[in-house]
């Protein structure tokens, strides 16, 4: 049995009462903000030029990414190719451990131009892949999104399981999908 150490422990010093975060297991923490991509352990798959890339400017005319710091982004348009599958691929990671697992992530998706954005789940290395989310459009700002996992945590769990963002313009122009920060 594993056990993590509580967050942000602090004590009133005139009472004495301690208060504490409950502990969290956090397996990965990506914010793009290092010098390679895709970061290190990651992978990039596309049929597409430039299929996923690390910006703080992104976007193509009909997909204008609000300000943020560096995130990685996909964009599609009728002139760069094929866009039907731009895979940005977690590390595998062990999802035994604990029985409730969520993957968190800022995300910036319109849906415009018949752009998708799911989340999927591979637990034969790549193989295969399911559908766990499908990303709403929110055209207006960046948005936090959490994505429950507990189906595939705990005992029953992969020790090897992959997470993908899954970017693909339904065979039309596309637009795009940003993310960043994802733990």
């Amino acid at each position: 049995e594993k056990r993590y150490k509580p967050l942000n422990l602090m004590v009133d010093s005139i009472t004495l009462t301690a208060s504490w975060e409950a502990p969290r297991d956090v397996l990965i923490h990506e914010n793009f903000e290092g010098n390679d991509f895709p970061p290190e352990g990651w992978q990039s798959l596309t049929q597409n030029i430039p299929g996923w890339y690390a910006s703080d400017s992104g976007g193509i005319p009909g997909f204008t990414i609000p300000p943020h710091s560096t995130y990685a982004v996909v964009t599609n348009a009728d002139d760069n190719g094929n866009g039907c599958c731009d895979y940005l691929i977690l590390p595998g990671l062990d999802l035994r451990n604990r029985p409730d697992y969520q993957l968190s992530f800022s995300g910036y998706y319109t849906g415009a131009f018949e752009q998708t954005a799911t989340i999927e789940i591979s637990i034969d290395q790549g193989a295969s892949w399911n559908v766990v989310y499908s990303v709403s459009p929110a055209p207006f700002s960046w948005n936090q999104i959490t994505v429950d996992l507990s189906g595939y945590c705990g005992n029953g769990g992969s020790v090897n399981t992959l997470l993908a963002f899954h970017a693909g313009d339904s065979g039309g122009d596309g637009s795009g999908w940003a993310i960043d920060d994802v733990s």
